[in-house]
């Protein structure tokens, strides 16, 4: 794919933080590319491969994504387990299901199951202790997009940092729940603030 892109004139390299990444620099928007559209490419920051890096996912492994939509992450662990195991991706949002469903579609991925219940209630939709890995990409006050949304600065409060932080927590005891003794669970945000970060990893290790 990398030479493809770079034969059609795209300024495209190997991704330096990724083995599965590749950047392309000017490419405008690929999801409207034939790569796309035949399941070649999906479209990712490299921060968010970096979270399937951290979970190393394996074939045949049993895998949950709690909070999984639009999907990107959970087809990644399927693509990275060869589609072979059992790749669970939950998402509180109906519609945002149906987003994770036609990414699973389009990769022709057929290890990919969806659910649609609220991550703070996993343990009444499966039993525990049940997976290998675990993946909460918890909900966040996003502040570490800010670029992309710059509409955060004035969408969010102070009060919102301390709100999420407690439903983080929450979401982080129920979702530890479902891992194996010896299995892995990695918790992740797409904000800098200490308080849904480090603070929090360390709120859950404390109980």
């Amino acid at each position: 794919l990398l030479a493809e892109m770079r034969a059609d004139g795209y300024r495209a390299e190997a991704s330096a933080l990724s083995p599965d990444g590749i950047v392309a620099a000017g490419a405008g928007n690929l999801a409207h590319s034939a790569w796309y559209r035949d399941g070649r490419l999906s479209v990712q920051d490299e921060s968010s491969m970096l979270v399937v890096e951290a979970l190393r996912p394996e074939p045949g492994m049993r895998v949950l994504d709690c909070c999984a939509a639009p999907g990107g992450k959970s087809t990644h662990i399927a693509e990275r387990m060869g589609d072979m195991g059992e790749v669970t991706a939950n998402d509180v949002h109906a519609h945002k299901v149906a987003l994770i469903e036609e990414q699973s579609a389009r990769l022709g991925l057929t290890s990919l199951r969806v659910m649609n219940v609220d991550a703070a209630e996993l343990g009444q939709a499966l039993p525990p202790a049940s997976f290998d890995a675990v993946l909460l990409d918890a909900p966040c006050t996003g502040f570490g997009v800010i670029r992309r949304k710059p509409d955060i600065k004035w969408a969010k409060r102070e009060e919102d940092v301390a709100a999420i932080a407690a439903l983080q927590e929450r979401l982080l005891m129920e979702a530890a729940r479902m891992v194996r003794p010896g299995g892995r669970l990695v918790y992740s945000t797409c904000t800098v603030e200490p308080e849904e970060n480090g603070d929090a990893v360390r709120r859950f290790l404390e109980r």
